[in-house]
Formats: C-alpha cells, sequence, structure tokens
C-alpha cells in the first residue's frame, strides 16, 4: 500500500486577490443551501408580532411566500382576526360605531382568511381573500327590543358597516401581504451582498485555495 500526501496552501478570504474573492462571492450566490433555511425567521417572526397586537390570530406556520424572480412569486398569511380588536388598534371606532355598540354587548366578531383556487399552485397575496363571520351579534343586541323600526335601523347601518369593514380589511391584507414580501426580498438580497457572504466566511473561519476554491479540510 502506498500512501501519498498532498500539502496546500491554504488562505483566509481577506489574503485572496480581488479575482479570486469574486469567485468565492459568486460560489456563494449560487449555492443552493446559501443562505439556509433560516434567513426569514426574524422577518417573519416580526411579521406575525406584529399582527398579534392588532388582533391576529396566526403563527410563524400560517406565512407563506416564494421568490424572488418568477411571476406568481409573492406573500401571504392565514389566519383570522377579532373585528373588534382591530377597530381599536387602528382607533377606527368612529368610522364603525354601529359594530362597536353591538360587539360591546355580544360575543366577539371575526375574519377570516379563506385560500382560493389560484393557492394550489401560489402563495401571493391574490391566492388569499377575507370574509367576515357573522355569528348572531346583531340578533343577540336587538333580541327582545320588539321595535320593527328600531330594528330595521340598526340592521342597516350594521349591514353596511361590516361591508365596508370587510372590504377595508382585504385591502389591508393585500398591503400587508405584499409589504411582507417586499420586506422578504431585501433581506435575501442583503445576504446576497458582497458584505453579507464575507461576514458568513469570516463567522466560519473558512479557508480557500490561492484560486479562491473552497478548502475542505
Amino acid at each position: 500500500m502506498q500512501t501519498i500526501t498532498k500539502t496546500y496552501q491554504t488562505y483566509r478570504f481577506e489574503e485572496l486577490d480581488d479575482k479570486a474573492k469574486e469567485k468565492v462571492f459568486e460560489s456563494y450566490r449560487t449555492d443552493e443551501f446559501y443562505p439556509g433555511d433560516w434567513w426569514h425567521e426574524a422577518a417573519v417572526e416580526d411579521f406575525v408580532e406584529d399582527r398579534t397586537k392588532e388582533g391576529w390570530d396566526l403563527e410563524t406556520k400560517d406565512v407563506h411566500f416564494s421568490g424572488f424572480w418568477s411571476q406568481g412569486d409573492g406573500a401571504s398569511f392565514d389566519g383570522e382576526v377579532t373585528c373588534e380588536t382591530w377597530i381599536k388598534f387602528h382607533k377606527l371606532e368612529a368610522k364603525f360605531p354601529t359594530i362597536m355598540k353591538v360587539l360591546h354587548n355580544t360575543h366577539p366578531l371575526t375574519a377570516k382568511i379563506y385560500t382560493n383556487h389560484f393557492g394550489t399552485y401560489y402563495c401571493h397575496s391574490n391566492t388569499r381573500y377575507l370574509e367576515i363571520e357573522e355569528d348572531g351579534q346583531l340578533d343577540e343586541h336587538i333580541y327582545g327590543w320588539d321595535d320593527e323600526a328600531k330594528e330595521q335601523a340598526i340592521m342597516e347601518k350594521w349591514n353596511e358597516e361590516v361591508m365596508r369593514l370587510e372590504e377595508i380589511l382585504e385591502d389591508n391584507r393585500e398591503e400587508l401581504s405584499q409589504q411582507l414580501y417586499s420586506k422578504l426580498e431585501k433581506q435575501y438580497d442583503y445576504y446576497m451582498t458582497d458584505e453579507a457572504i464575507e461576514e458568513d466566511i469570516m463567522s466560519n473561519d473558512n479557508m480557500f485555495l490561492a484560486n479562491g476554491t473552497p478548502f475542505n479540510k
């Protein structure tokens, strides 16, 4: 048996010339395992935390995205929101006085996100839609009134406000999805920069051959 030992001259990243460094940068950008599965976690967690403050009930697993250069890429989220909490958070009580009055005396009113037929293949903002889930709140509020004119008047106001609130919530859902996608795209773009790649290399103490090829010990 013959044993052959090779000796390699290795270099730290900062010791490479500019041509070798550029080769390293490009190899990272085309590596399917970089920047790893974790790069989006902070942005998604922040998104969920902010939505929770608004009255949304969702978790990180309810956030979906694909990106970032193909038609159909985008972001969306599932879950439901407590309308009264959302209205109060955005200080819109004056725009929905009937809803707020009814909900003060009844159980919560929620709006839920559903997946449409586009959601089978994509996860952008247009793969979802939102609907308010009425569950007898108005009937509970007017129970025992025995005043048809009064009941009719509040019913008309309730229906008008619920329809308007549903439109606003749907617009907000779509806007939030687009904002999330934009944030994720910026985050991903940062990890593709020379600065971020170099930071990753330095933190892992990687070594290279003179031409920029990674040296595996």
